[in-house]
């Protein structure tokens, strides 16, 4: 380090010339003052080089002094080398001093390739592309090294959507380089409100009285045309128009001829997206109303005739056919015509009311309106006729006794008493009119009668079912021969649990066979018999199926056959025989399901509601009484005397539960549940199976018939009334078959049976159609 060096004077020399000395000391003191020590050569490691700080000189001075620098001057290849600083000191004097310094650089590691962080591929908006500036790539490295770029490869659209691919290049001193890539994704972001769009505003709604012009956006005035578009620089869109018009008559009363609906569109072909349901995605809509007034004279319209129609079969309507009524028009400024009828009943609601119609007179109004809201009406009477008398339904037979009456000694006979369900096809049943022939019996009447009950409808249509009456005296009120050696029968029947069973016809068999009813505490007694006479005691009783039967009784059958439950007394069991069959499995399931989701008030032909068992039989299978020969009715061998207590247990077919007189209310959540649990009856094999699903249907029902062999069947289908409406010749396969079932001709809701008969055996059901 350069210094300057302090000069030493003896004692002599100074004596002899003061004013040197001190001219000598002057110049000491000046040039002690300003002293710089410079840094000293030195080595650092390469890797330090990029954060090297360089050390200042070392200046001691009393006086004001600047330091310049350091200008350094790098002299590497692949980390090693040498680093010339160079220092600039200004004295007071503004004299220039100047300090050099080596630094010798040394490689600590083995040079290999330059370590570069790419810039992160990215997502852009289009319109974000004017700012985009490139970002450079972040170098790690020991050395010195360049970066050169970008290039710049742009792979756009129309709508500057796409991509653009960045290239850099890094070289080091040692001469080794890396290209770097960066992906930048441009998408398309609509310059445009989401709800408004590029539409300052759209075209207003337009009214005019000229009817005959061009009504196009070039012939509207301004403002009422085309859209205004809020600038003409589109950004990254790009715009289509468009409009389409909807022509609108009116139908009623209206102020105008008719209006058009013009629906303006404009679409962003940059930003559209068509699976956006729920927002304006590039689409914009507007719907541009234009009203057209005027006037003219009222249309022509021309009625049919007057006509009058008649039912057939059980039904309450017939179809009427009518000419359409011609309309025409003069009027110019409005060439269509609406032609409308007031008929509920018509097929159509324009020119032609012809349809199914009702019972009974109806008046049907047309009315022609052209498109400037003139009419025109005009009236056609349409007449329905019933000629169908109603359907009886009475008691096959019944037991009364003659009573006393201030006028005599009769029985008159009331016809509430007779009806089991008559009905017309048109008259409701309370204003159906019930007579009986002959009202009353008398004395002479005494035993077997020949009644018919009449039913009369509204239109004087009438028809008779036949009653039997016997007729008792069970008072002695009319004068009769002697019954000396002539005996009775009677008994009491009641149910399981003791509720007398009311209105049960007992029959006494014979020869010469004799009946007599139940009383309301089940008791009965015949007339008196001739002796010495063999009799069979019969009691029965045909009543609503629904009678003691609900939903709980369905599902207690149901968990007895699946095998979780039980029945606790043989007379459960058999009223849970259903369908008569002397078993109970899934097939009773399945009838008291649709015997309680029907409507029908008959059990099916040949099956009871009712039976009977000699309330002194034991089972001796009670958990199967099927393997008993037990009897539904008593004999007498030999009349000798009065015979009390032929007592019988009654029991309700679909019972099952006991509850009769206890019947709950079918409500809709109950018939549901029925309805599932059929639907998951599973099937059971035997030689011919039938079943239909689902069932109760609505529109369309399967037959599904199991066959065993290859053979011919003849499918029916019959209405209650026994009709057949159906019928089918099918080759049955072996295994299942499938046979749609005509819902179209099961047209009425109701109970429809189906009967398949083959070579070797035939099977019967029923099927429930539902609304």
């Amino acid at each position: 380090m350069e210094r300057f060096q302090l000069l030493k004077l003896n004692s002599a020399w100074l004596v002899r010339s003061i004013s040197v000395l001190a001219l000598l000391l002057l110049v000491t003191a000046s040039s002690f003052a300003f002293e710089i020590w410079c840094p000293k050569d030195t080595w650092i490691w390469d890797e330090d080089v990029p954060y090297y700080d360089y050390e200042k000189p070392v200046v001691n001075s009393y006086y004001h002094y600047d330091i310049w620098g350091p200008w350094v001057e790098k002299n590497m290849k692949c980390g090693e080398g040498y680093i010339k600083v160079t220092w600039k000191i200004k004295d007071h004097y503004g004299d220039w001093h100047y300090c050099y310094q080596n630094i010798t650089v040394k490689a600590k590691h083995h040079y290999g390739s330059i370590t570069v962080d790419c810039p992160k591929e990215k997502t852009i908006w289009c319109e974000d592309l004017h700012y985009l500036k490139y970002e450079k790539p972040y170098v790690h490295s020991y050395g010195h090294y360049e970066i050169y770029g970008p290039w710049v490869d742009e792979h756009l659209n129309s709508c500057g959507v796409g991509k653009i691919l960045v290239t850099w290049k890094i070289v080091d001193d040692c001469g080794q380089w890396q290209e770097c890539h960066q992906w930048i994704w441009v998408k398309q972001k609509s310059s445009y409100d989401s709800y408004y769009g590029p539409v300052t505003w759209w075209p207003k709604d337009y009214t005019t009285d000229y009817c005959q012009g061009d009504l196009s956006p070039d012939n509207l005035p301004h403002g009422y045309d085309y859209p205004k578009l809020a600038s003409d620089d589109h950004g990254c869109s790009s715009l289509g128009i468009s409009y389409s018009d909807e022509v609108f008559y009116p139908y009623g009363d209206a102020d105008f001829c008719y209006k058009i609906l013009r629906t303006w569109k404009i679409i962003d072909w940059c930003s559209y997206d068509p699976y956006d349901h729920y927002g304006h995605k590039g689409l914009w809509e507007h719907v541009q109303l234009i009203k057209i007034h005027g006037g003219g004279e009222a249309p022509d319209l021309e009625c049919p005739d007057d006509i009058t129609v008649s039912v057939s079969g059980h039904d309450n309507k017939a179809y009427v056919s009518l000419d359409p009524v011609v309309a025409s028009s003069a009027n110019s400024c409005s060439d269509k015509l609406y032609v409308s009828n007031s008929s509920k009943y018509a097929d159509h609601p324009g020119a032609d009311a012809s349809g199914y119609y009702p019972i009974g007179v109806h008046w049907v109004t047309f009315w022609a309106k052209d498109g400037c809201h003139n009419t025109a009406e005009c009236k056609v009477k349409i007449t329905v006729e019933d000629q169908i008398a109603p359907t009886p339904y009475c008691v096959a037979s019944l037991v009364t006794v003659i009573a006393w009456h201030e006028d005599g000694v009769y029985t008159k006979l009331d016809p509430k008493k007779f009806d089991l369900g008559s009905y017309d096809n048109y008259t409701a049943k309370n204003k159906l009119k019930f007579t009986m022939d002959p009202p009353i019996l008398e004395c002479g009447d005494l035993d077997t009668n020949q009644v018919k009950m009449w039913v009369e409808d509204e239109f004087g249509n009438k028809d008779f079912c036949s009653v039997q009456i016997i007729l008792q005296d069970n008072m002695g009120m009319c004068p009769r021969d002697s019954t000396a050696g002539l005996y009775s029968i009677s008994g009491n029947i009641k149910t399981e649990s003791g509720t007398p069973v009311e209105n049960a016809i007992v029959s006494f068999a014979n020869s010469d066979t004799v009946s007599t009813v139940t009383a309301s505490n089940g008791t009965y007694q015949s007339l008196l018999l001739r002796p010495e006479q063999s009799y069979a005691v019969i009691p029965t009783k045909e009543a609503h199926p629904m009678d003691g039967v609900n939903t709980q009784d369905y599902i207690l059958l149901y968990q007895y056959v699946m095998g979780n439950a039980t029945l606790d007394s043989p007379y459960k069991i058999i009223a849970a025989d259903v369908n008569g069959d002397h078993q109970v499995n899934f097939d009773d399931v399945f009838a008291l399901g649709s015997m309680i989701l029907s409507k029908d008030e008959h059990m099916p032909q040949g099956m009871h509601s009712w039976r009977f068992v000699d309330a002194h039989y034991t089972f001796a299978h009670p958990s199967d009484p099927f393997q008993d020969d037990y009897h539904e009715y008593m004999t007498v061998s030999s009349l000798e005397d009065h015979m009390d207590h032929m007592d019988f247990i009654g029991i309700k077919i679909g019972d099952v539960d006991g509850s009769l007189g206890k019947l709950e209310a079918r409500e809709e959540n109950d018939t549901q549940l029925i309805r599932d649990m059929m639907n998951r009856l599973p099937s059971q094999a035997r030689e011919l199976k039938a079943k239909v699903y689902p069932n109760p249907f609505q529109q369309e029902a399967i037959l599904e018939i199991e066959s065993p062999q290859l053979e011919q069947a003849t499918i029916l289908v019959h209405d209650v009334t026994g009709k057949t409406i159906w019928q089918l010749e099918q080759m049955l396969q072996p295994g299942a078959n499938q046979i749609g079932l005509p819902g179209k001709t099961m047209a009425q809701e109701g109970i429809y049976y189906y009967r398949i008969v083959t070579g070797t055996g035939s099977v019967t059901g029923k099927v429930l159609k539902v609304d």
